[in-house]
């Protein structure tokens, strides 16, 4: 570390609900007596890169389960809206102070986290505002993840400022997507 500059506090946010419209639960199907949101988190703590660790849910009483399984994994657990993502992962961000938030969605028991110390040290060397493996699907469904400074911490001027509707990780609904032109067009998408 050069004398005055600090690492870059990165946080694992993990996107989790129990009212998935296709499979209701997912994240809590038992699996060898342990539910598979269960060994994705061990998994994700096998990341290197990253500073802090959180799961971020809903205040639906249904997804009380995924918060004891978090807490129980040794994540930090923030709850907000299920319509709200976005909202989430702010929340999540600034709890722990984060200055880049890496997204991963909790149905992806069998990540990688070579993958996302991959992802999160392209980031980090600079040159974009938004890093991902799924731009351009690289690795097979089920290993995406996706890096950007989160609203409200440093840096996010510019992937703030150029959108009311929340900055990069943002789309018209509230949900998480990089797909829309207007990003593509406004940010430094390296994939």
């Amino acid at each position: 570390m050069i004398s005055g500059v600090r690492a870059a506090r990165v946080a694992l946010a993990v996107q989790a609900r129990a009212t998935s419209t296709r499979l209701p639960g997912k994240v809590l199907v038992p699996n060898i007596g342990r539910p598979l949101l269960a060994y994705e988190l061990e998994r994700l703590r096998d990341v290197a890169g990253a500073t802090s660790r959180v799961v971020a849910t809903t205040t639906n009483d249904s997804d009380d389960a995924i918060a004891r399984v978090a807490a129980a994994e040794g994540f930090v657990v923030v709850r907000g809206s299920e319509f709200d993502v976005l909202d989430r992962f702010v929340q999540a961000a600034r709890f722990v102070g984060a200055d880049v938030i890496v997204r991963v969605t909790a149905d992806c028991p069998l990540i990688d986290p070579c993958v996302v110390d991959d992802v999160i040290g392209r980031y980090l060397a600079g040159g974009a505002d938004y890093v991902s493996n799924t731009l351009e699907r690289t690795y097979p469904r089920g290993l995406g993840d996706d890096v950007a400074p989160p609203i409200g911490g440093a840096g996010t001027s510019r992937a703030v400022r150029s959108r009311t509707n929340g900055g990069l990780f943002a789309c018209p609904d509230r949900r998480i997507s990089p797909g829309h032109r207007w990003i593509r067009a406004t940010y430094q998408l390296r994939n």
